[in-house]
């Protein structure tokens, strides 16, 4: 028992704490190398030389491994020409690169841990230009980074731990980091590349310069190089990074400015300094790490360029007086005006159009220098009858010519550097109101859904930062339509204030009630009738100007002596007619009786009542009694609830079934149900005074038609 708890005890413990590797277990390290123009070389082992030396050629790719994978891993990467380091490759794995003619230029080896507490890994490389340079050892750099040189050799060895090193360790690694870049130059094409300060482009040839190729030559750190172009009649364009083209080609476009950076550690340790040569200038002066370098605004090509990366505190290359110059932007606009034509181009902050002549702006433009397809001025018109038109660019017109159309409301906007660099700011003299507060960048100036002309406009560009004292509180008024709570539809003129009565919208007369509840924008004449009337002429009423007739089809269950008659022709004629009762109902069963009534009459002469079906509730008298004595307002609502709901039941959705009712019943007799059922209201009066929503308003007893003796009832019906 004692003997298997020991064993158990020794196999914890020997997972707990693996044995070192000793030298006598003979470890060795076998590599290979992939050369160009020879490819994969055989194995060697233990120091012995793998590549070539003195022919020229580049390592492009390496396998290690050790004679015993069992003993553990053998760790190593490599650093690729334009590439920079690989991920780790261990055991016989390939690092770097085949078929892509791409260098070593250095390389790092270590051992896993439990190897490095017995071992040590040393090797060294055989560089272009320099021969064989010193030993190094664990993962550190052996190699170049940063000057464009192939490994053409390397030997390994593994050693036991802290022995002396296989040679010297003198030199093991050198690091360049330095900017290469070259330029596209017209009637030239690409130049060579160049880097560190050189200069690159040409002077005193009057050759502008292009496109520009910029990228870091030692990729031993992390981050980038990013650098943007303002292109001629383009603006600033996106930026890039690493060797990507930045300008154009084949385009015949110049560059006019440049902004370089870095990113990442480069950006930690180094600064990127960098100038230009600008036409009728001549060399500018140094800047850097984004700033802008040339000018913008007058039309200048660069024509060459110098660029360094300089330590982090180190010497600037020069002077950094005056890298850049840029030319305000001036902004001029025109426009076309009533009977006058275009006028003459004004300046920014003067007047463009008429105060005082009652004269229409029918169309603008605007021209704004240093505008290019990135850095633009945008402008709209909302133009009369047809709203807002699409936003046009470059010295377009906006608005129309030729049609008479005014501009009721405006918009202008930037957009790029324009838009980083100035607020654009714009007011409007409108009709009726005269000088608008000021608007800026994108909002509306003026007023819409009024009908109101712009007569004038003045227009400003002011630099960010800068104060605009002008007001600026209400530069835009919007008359429009809403639909509130109540279901109704109601009209805001531009003050706020809802519209009643007549009201021309555009080229449309709308009516409203008295609350401004909107009724519709035909106002249309209808007559009613009952054997009151006696003989009709109906070939006179038609052609007297009415739009139709309402015609009674009887009291309680009685039917109007003259329906028949008048239904007759007034389908002869194709009147358009609706239908009413005269109510004599005090109960829901006399209600129900009444509905029965009118559902009957609709069948036994098959009527098209397109006016509507009106339940009239009004006085009536039996012997001493009147209904204004005996019935209350739920009375009222019972009554008429009994009866609507029944006919529409019958009716089903094809036909309007509401209540006809005087002013009185309706403000004094009525709850807020039989109020809702108005449709039909009478007032006499030279304005109705019905506040409720309606759609016909009997406004007199005493008008004379065409075709009927005596006076008749006539109503204004809105649709």
């Amino acid at each position: 028992m004692k003997k298997t708890l020991i064993v158990i005890t020794f196999i914890f413990i020997s997972l707990l704490f693996p044995t070192f590797v000793k030298a006598e277990d003979n470890v060795s390290v076998i590599y290979q190398s992939h050369v160009s123009y020879v490819g994969w070389q055989n194995e060697v082992k233990d120091g012995v030389t793998s590549g070539t030396t003195g022919q020229s050629r580049q390592m492009e790719a390496i396998k290690i491994r050790l004679s015993d994978i069992n003993l553990g891993s053998i760790n190593y990467s490599s650093y690729i020409q334009d590439t920079g380091w690989t991920s780790w490759a261990q055991n016989g794995d390939i690092s770097g690169t085949t078929g892509q003619s791409k260098r070593i230029e250095a390389i790092k080896i270590k051992l896993d841990e439990n190897l490095s507490n017995s071992y040590d890994v040393y090797y060294r490389v055989h560089v272009q230009s320099t021969g064989w340079m010193g030993w190094t050892k664990n993962g550190e750099t052996a190699g170049t980074t940063g000057y464009n040189r192939r490994i053409e050799a390397i030997e390994i060895k593994i050693v036991d731990k802290n022995s002396a090193a296989p040679g010297s360790t003198q030199n093991s690694y050198n690091e360049k980091y330095s900017v290469s870049y070259q330029s596209h130059i017209s009637n030239v094409g690409w130049q060579s590349q160049v880097s560190d300060g050189v200069l690159s482009g040409t002077t005193g040839q009057s050759k502008r310069l292009e496109a520009i190729k910029i990228n870091l030559v030692n990729k031993n750190i992390t981050g980038s190089i990013t650098y943007q172009s303002y292109v001629q009649g383009v603006g600033w364009q996106s930026q890039v990074s690493n060797d990507a083209v930045s300008g154009t080609t084949g385009q015949s476009k110049r560059i006019e400015a440049i902004k370089i950076n870095l990113t990442g550690e480069y950006k930690q340790k180094f600064d990127i300094y960098y100038r230009v040569h600008v036409q009728n200038i001549g060399w500018m002066d140094w800047t850097k790490n984004g700033n802008a370098a040339g000018t913008i605004g007058y039309n200048y090509r660069i024509e060459a360029i110098e660029i360094r990366l300089i330590s982090k505190n180190g010497k600037t290359p020069g002077d950094e007086t005056n890298p850049y110059l840029e030319k305000e932007s001036t902004l001029t606009y025109q426009t076309h005006v009533q009977s006058n034509g275009w006028l003459s181009y004004v300046n920014k902050g003067k007047i463009s159009g008429t105060t005082g002549q009652s004269k229409r702006i029918e169309a603008f433009r605007i021209k704004v220098s240093n505008e290019t397809e990135n850095n633009m001025i945008s402008y709209q018109s909302h133009v009369s009858n047809v709203g807002w038109m699409s936003w046009v660019t470059g010295t377009n017109i906006s608005g129309t010519t030729g049609q008479s159309k005014p501009i009721e409301a405006i918009k202008i906007k930037l957009s790029g550097d324009l838009a980083n660099k100035y607020d654009i700011y714009y007011r409007v003299h409108v009709q009726n109101i005269g000088w608008m507060s000021w608007a800026k960048n994108g909002e509306a100036a003026g007023t819409t859904g009024a009908g109101y002309r712009v007569e004038a406009l003045e227009i400003e560009l002011v630099k960010k930062g800068e104060t605009f004292k002008e007001d600026q509180k209400n530069p835009y008024m919007e008359a429009k339509w809403v639909t509130e709570s109540d279901g109704n539809k109601y009209y805001y003129d531009v003050y706020g204030n809802k519209v009643t009565g007549e009201k021309k919208i555009g080229n449309t007369t709308h009516y409203f009630g008295p609350t401004g509840i909107y009724l519709g924008n035909n106002k249309l004449k209808i007559l009613d009738v009952s054997y009151h009337q006696g003989s009709i002429d109906w070939n006179k009423v038609a052609s007297s100007g009415i739009y139709g007739v309402i015609l009674r089809i009887g009291y309680w269950n009685t039917e109007d002596a003259r329906f028949s008659e008048y239904i007759s022709e007034v389908k002869r004629l194709n009147i358009p007619y609706g239908i009413y009762l005269f109510s004599y109902a005090s109960t829901t069963s006399g209600a129900q009786t009444e509905a029965n009534f009118t559902n009957n009459m609709v069948s036994k002469y098959n009527l098209n009542p397109t006016l509507g079906i009106y339940y009239d509730v009004e006085d009536w008298y039996v012997a001493s009694d009147n209904n204004s004595n005996i019935l209350s307002k739920n009375d009222y609502d019972n009554i008429i609830r009994t009866y609507l709901n029944s006919v529409r039941s019958y009716v089903g959705n094809k036909y309007n079934v509401k209540v006809y009712a005087n002013l009185n019943y309706a403000n004094n007799k009525f709850n807020d149900y039989a109020r809702s059922e108005i449709d039909w209201i009478a007032h006499y009066n030279s304005t109705c005074g019905y506040k409720g929503s309606y759609s016909m308003w009997q406004y007199t007893s005493s008008e004379q038609i065409n075709g009927v003796n005596g006076y008749v009832d006539m109503s204004y019906l809105y649709k």
